[in-house]
């Protein structure tokens, strides 16, 4: 089984950074997954908490929290999904889920939610809700 999961960086120290760290340590030691690890400006810098020497991580170098950027972003992701052929493809809920629809691939696509549903309701963020709730809409999972 191969896993491509997909994150803005691994050098903070958030809990995002640390449950996708303890996972992949876990799936690879436990099960022999193969997993990739594609970051968006990781920029060389080192992750925050240990990952297992035999996850791989790509770097795509592309800042997505600028609003032109996406295209070259999704250029990018396209060429590693054909370079790796991961069986899932997961998003950890960054600027990319909402357009998985745009990325061809054949896979599972998943989205994992690591912040509270409950927190963006309460904060009136109604918007953003209805975004994340259109982008997970097409998803295996």
């Amino acid at each position: 089984m191969k896993i491509l999961y997909l994150i803005d960086t691994l050098y903070n120290s958030g809990g995002m950074e640390r449950v996708l760290s303890e996972k992949a340590n876990y799936l690879v030691k436990h099960y022999g997954y193969e997993i990739i690890i594609a970051t968006t400006h990781q920029k060389g810098r080192k992750e925050f908490f240990p990952l297992d020497a035999r996850i791989k991580r790509e770097d795509l170098g592309v800042n997505t929290h600028l609003p032109f950027t996406m295209p070259c972003y999704l250029k990018r992701l396209k060429g590693l999904l054909q370079k790796e052929r991961p069986d899932i493809l997961i998003s950890l809920c960054s600027k990319e889920l909402k357009h998985f629809d745009k990325i061809d691939f054949e896979g599972i696509k998943m989205a994992e939610f690591h912040f509270s549903y409950e927190s963006l309701r309460i904060r009136g963020k109604n918007r953003e809700l209805k975004n994340l709730q259109r982008a997970v809409a097409g998803l295996d999972a």
